[in-house]
């Protein structure tokens, strides 16, 4: 990922995050933030390996579990949102989850596993 990218990226989610974390160090609480490389390829194939997953299918759940909205997601898979929905679908149904949550909440499992 290019400078210019990581730089926006942390940008925007120091926008979001901030008023929280500060929040939380108000009130006594530690943060801990964990960074992680972004592996181009290698974290959809994971998810194809252990959801049976297609490729497409992946990369949507990797933008689902990074916070994204459908919209989001379709502007930048360059896909229509009625698309998107319709892989969600599946992919819910292939993991046997029951909403965005629990499946973003799997893919993070599989995508940042606690050994690490």
């Amino acid at each position: 990922m290019p400078a210019r990218s990581i730089a926006l990226v942390i940008d925007a989610a120091t926008e979001t995050l901030g008023p929280v974390l500060t929040a939380l160090e108000e009130n006594g609480m530690t943060v801990l933030i964990a960074v992680r490389p972004w592996r181009d390829g290698e974290n959809e194939s994971e998810l194809v390996e252990e959801f049976g997953l297609t490729q497409r299918e992946a990369e949507v759940l990797v933008w689902l579990s990074r916070g994204k909205t459908n919209r989001d997601i379709a502007d930048i898979l360059e896909l229509s949102a009625r698309t998107v929905n319709k892989h969600l679908e599946t992919v819910f149904q292939k993991m046997g989850a029951d909403d965005r949550t629990s499946a973003a909440v799997m893919a993070d499992r599989v995508l940042q596993p606690l050994s690490q």
